[in-house]
Formats: structure tokens, sequence, C-alpha cells
């Protein structure tokens, strides 16, 4: 919260004490201080918006939120959460592990050991056993692209680490659906749960 909240405030005080030091940095200024204050808007209205979600929690420990939302995201990309029930929090970043093209959106998130952590304080929400839970989600985003078209490919292999799959799932999913393009899609997977290979979304 410290260093989010250091750079809200001191991006304007910035600006106006250039300012008293020269007069002339106020019209330079100016095309940044729009572009910030245009990402701000962006934001806060995004961020307004709730959006109903489900969070399951996996047998290996993840929680799987289905957010149905149409929302126009490309392959690999993330978007900004918050979380209405967590309270006022700084918003996490999630790669899309479904296709961007379907109508819901899947965020696999992988709980902390830490108490403090926000994805611990998420998990509590979603105990082991208990039925799907309906949460109040905002969304900002989405944002990120790959820098390559992966329809165009004879093979695709995705290496990826723990909560990292969400992205080879995501570009596999997509390649499945059109039916098209690489004839073969691998995806090398590092987890230290051992049930990590029955996650739903999978």
């Amino acid at each position: 919260y410290i260093f989010y909240g250091i750079h809200i405030i001191f991006g304007p005080i910035m600006i106006i004490t250039a300012c008293l030091h020269t007069s002339s940095i106020w019209y330079y200024s100016m095309p940044g201080a729009f572009l910030l204050l245009t990402d701000w808007i962006i934001r806060i209205y995004n961020y307004t918006i709730g959006i109903k979600g489900l969070a399951t929690r996996e047998a290996c420990g993840y929680i799987r939120i289905d957010i149905l939302d149409r929302m126009k995201i490309n392959i690999g990309g993330f978007v900004m959460v918050r979380i209405k029930e967590l309270g006022y929090q700084i918003s996490h970043p999630f790669t899309v592990a479904s296709d961007p093209s379907v109508n819901s959106i899947v965020l696999l998130v992988k709980p902390s050991i830490k108490p403090t952590e926000w994805t611990y304080k998420l998990a509590s929400l979603v105990p082991f056993g208990c039925s799907p839970q309906e949460l109040t989600v905002r969304l900002d985003g989405p944002f990120g692209c790959l820098k390559f078209n992966v329809l165009r490919m004879n093979v695709v292999a995705c290496f990826v680490g723990g909560v990292g799959v969400a992205g080879a799932l995501s570009i596999a999913s997509h390649i499945l659906k059109c039916d098209v393009g690489p004839c073969l899609v691998f995806i090398f997977w590092a987890a230290r749960e051992v049930t990590a290979g029955n996650l739903s979304v999978l």
C-alpha cells in the first residue's frame, strides 16, 4: 500500500513543485499529466463495475474463479482483479486461463502460505470442500498479448511452472477450439502439488 500510495500522491506533487521551479515545466508535463489522468479515470470507472464470479477450491489447493462476463482478451492476456469481499485492496494481475473467444473468463489463483497476503485471504473465503462461492469481482483490462500468431505454428510447446500454467491453457484451448493451425500442442508443467494434474480447467 505504501509503495502504491506514494506513486499516486507524489506524481501530482512533483508536477506542481516542478512548475514552481520554472513555469515552462507545466507545458512540457501537460501531455503526460493528461495521459495519467485519463488512465486514472478509466481504471476508476472499471473498478466501479461489479461482476459476479464463482470461486471454487480445487483439490490441489488452487482457486478457480469463473467470471461470466464477455470481454475481448488476447491470447496470453491478463486482467487486474479486485474482490469486494476482501475490502479495498490493491488490484492483482492474473493471466486468463481460458480461451479468450468464449463468453466467460477463467482465472487460476495459487494461495500464499503467508496470512498477510491477498491470495491467502482469498483462500479463506473458499475453504476446501465448500460449494462454489459467489464473489463480486472488479476487473481492469485486459492487458498484454502474444507477439506471434500461434495458429501459424506447426508445433507449439509451452514450458511453465506453478500457476503459470494459466497462459499455456489459454493458448492450448484456443488452438483446440479453432481446430486449425498446429497439429501438436505440448504443455510441460512443473508443479509442487502432487494433485495439480487434477485441475478442472485441464
